[in-house]
């Protein structure tokens, strides 16, 4: 389970327990109307209202930083794209069969060669 599920299952409980202690009838003045209801019930709807305005807000943060993921999955992507744009650059294959010096030597004798008619 997770940690925050528990705490906040603990403290629904506190809550509840303080109001069933608290259960006297009270008047409740609410602009233009006024009635009588249980403290219990005030208590309770408090905390329901709260819990909602705590959620709403929740939700703003975690939208704002899944937006803020993409956005720097985006940016991971392209820098893997030019990472393996660059490796592959680097490596350049080899062809072993190719013999270098033999190679440097032939382009030399014909350098000479030209040089030598000219």
């Amino acid at each position: 389970m997770q940690k925050s599920f528990v705490v906040t299952l603990i403290f629904a409980v506190f809550i509840a327990i303080f109001a069933v202690m608290n259960s006297a009838m009270v008047s409740i003045n609410l602009f233009f109307a006024s009635f009588q209801l249980s403290q219990a019930v005030v208590i309770l709807i408090s905390a329901a209202i709260g819990a909602i305005c705590m959620y709403g807000l929740s939700f703003v943060q975690v939208f704002s930083l899944k937006k803020q993921v993409k956005v720097l999955n985006k940016k991971l992507e392209t820098a893997e794209k030019f990472s393996v744009i660059e490796k592959s650059a680097d490596e350049v294959p080899v062809d072993s069969s190719l013999n270098v010096d033999a190679t440097n030597k032939s382009v030399e004798g014909k350098l000479a060669e030209q040089s030598k008619e000219s």
